[in-house]
Parts: structure tokens; C-alpha cells; sequence
């Protein structure tokens, strides 16, 4: 496993080659504080698990802004060859946490 991306306490991954489990469609795993789940790269649709709505907001935002460094990733990873780690959401001024007012 190679990690993609780290932010606001969410780790987004990849597997490599022979770790790719039942989902054959390009996807990331995503975790944080306990919670799991695997997010289509093309539409951020959850294939498997649960994640809290603003965790997940916060993943699919990424996903948007990093989809073609994602599929790349994913494309890679199935070669079998190095993953590059992708850049985190950018940082929101004036923003809590997740992204609400503070």
C-alpha cells in the first residue's frame, strides 16, 4: 500500500498490484479516526465502507481537484511501479476543520 495523500487527519491510499481486492474499477482508500472506506477515482462513489459526511465531503474534494494524479497513481500502482505522493486539499482561510465557519 502507498499513501497518496494526508490531510485534516484523512489518510487516501493505493494498492499495488496483487493487493487490489475485489474492486477492479480505479480507487482509493480512504481512512480516518477508526473509519474505512474505498471511493471510485472517476466519480468518488463510495464502493465499500463508511466514512462521516464531512470526511467523506473532504475526500471527494479531493478527488476532483487531484483526479488525474489519482488515476495516474492508480495506473501506476497496477504496473507495478513507484506511486508518487499527490499534494493535500489546499488550506481554507477562515475555515474550521472541515471546512465550516469558526
Amino acid at each position: 500500500m502507498a499513501e497518496l495523500a494526508r490531510f485534516c487527519g484523512i489518510i487516501i491510499a493505493i494498492y499495488f498490484r496483487g493487493e487490489f481486492g475485489r474492486h477492479n474499477l480505479p480507487h482509493v482508500h480512504v481512512k480516518h479516526a477508526g473509519d474505512f472506506a474505498s471511493l471510485a477515482i472517476e466519480t468518488g462513489a463510495v464502493l465499500e465502507g463508511v466514512l462521516p459526511r464531512p470526511v467523506l465531503r473532504l475526500a471527494r474534494e479531493w478527488l476532483a481537484l487531484r483526479r488525474s494524479a489519482a488515476l495516474a497513481a492508480w495506473n501506476a500502482a497496477r504496473a507495478g511501479q513507484p506511486v508518487v505522493r499527490i499534494p493535500p486539499l489546499p488550506p481554507r482561510r477562515g475555515k474550521g476543520r472541515y471546512g465550516s465557519e469558526t
